[in-house]
């Protein structure tokens, strides 16, 4: 049987402005995440769902790390191993004596095997049919935080899928083929640079960056919404300000290489209820032929693919 693998960006978030002044190594903290990822850290997720007849109800799935290994050799500096979701799915049943159809709760488990290049900042991951990988990015992201909290210092990522990435104009093409818009939402965070980018912001730290670290601003959510009947205008000046600003986060920044390492996000939806997002559009995936039968095959794997990624793409 085939199988998909997905990349995304592990990105240092609480503390990436002291990485900015030299007053924090990323290696070091990249090292700690290493040495702490640990079989038995669980997160759990509540939420409202709603049944087919409408009828509301809680829903919960709990997110755990299981099977890791942290190996030698070709596989240094990696970790590999298994999220597992275990949530409650809904399955026909029949009442043998009325015949009348009824939805009863089991348990389900889904696992996805994961490869995490540490000090890339990179995790490869497959998905299954009840566990995506918008989901994944969620959990893994949620699982690292809790890896890294500490009564003394409380360490924060984003995980973000990484994607074929676009450009401004490109964003607005998007935006303007699905038609009048409700609701536009841009978020950027704080690139976690490699040594080129970490010289020009130290050397040139420009103005979108700065005043976001004036403000000890880790997220930058930007909303606007229309319950007018033409919808927003996104040629307008105070709209297009924001949208173009994507290309002024840093000189050495693309817009192109922020949307691809999920650094900046642009969500719209339409009147229709149609929604867009750039965390979904164009991602970088690779398929196998047949799953690997191992996690030391897995990782393998995805080792190649990363090597491959890494010199050819990112």
């Amino acid at each position: 049987m085939s199988v998909t693998l997905y990349f995304s960006k592990v990105s240092l978030n609480s503390h990436i402005y002291e990485v900015y002044e030299q007053k924090l190594d990323l290696k070091n903290v990249l090292k700690t995440l290493y040495l702490n990822i640990r079989e038995g850290i669980e997160y759990i997720n509540e939420g409202l769902r709603i049944k087919e007849d409408g009828e509301s109800f809680l829903y919960d799935a709990s997110y755990s790390f299981n099977f890791i290994e942290k190996a030698d050799g070709e596989l240094v500096d990696t970790v590999i191993g298994s999220v597992i979701k275990t949530a409650k799915i809904f399955i026909n049943d029949i009442d043998k004596k009325t015949g009348k159809m009824t939805k009863r709760a089991i348990d389900n488990k889904e696992v996805i095997n994961f490869y995490f290049d540490v000090y890339q900042e990179i995790v490869v991951f497959h998905t299954t049919n009840r566990f995506g990988y918008k989901e994944f990015n969620m959990a893994f992201k949620e699982l690292l935080n809790k890896c890294m909290f500490s009564q003394d210092v409380t360490y924060n990522f984003e995980v973000g899928l990484i994607k074929q990435g676009l450009n401004v104009q490109e964003i607005k093409q998007q935006l303007r083929d699905i038609g009048k818009l409700e609701y536009l939402k841009i978020e950027v965070i704080p690139p976690n640079p490699d040594d080129e980018l970490l010289r020009g912001i130290q050397e040139n730290g420009e103005e979108y960056l700065g005043d976001m670290q004036a403000g000890n601003v880790t997220e930058k959510s930007i909303l606007f919404t229309s319950s007018a009947p033409e919808g927003l205008n996104i040629n307008s000046k105070i709209i297009n300000k924001e949208i173009e600003g994507i290309d002024n986060i840093h000189s050495k920044l693309s817009s192109n290489e922020a949307t691809k390492m999920d650094y900046v996000s642009v969500e719209a939806r339409n009147q229709n209820g149609r929604v867009y997002s750039t965390k979904d559009s164009r991602p970088v995936k690779y398929t196998l032929d047949e799953k690997p039968l191992n996690l030391l095959d897995f990782a393998k794997v995805c080792k190649r693919r990363l090597a491959t990624l890494l010199s050819t793409f990112l």
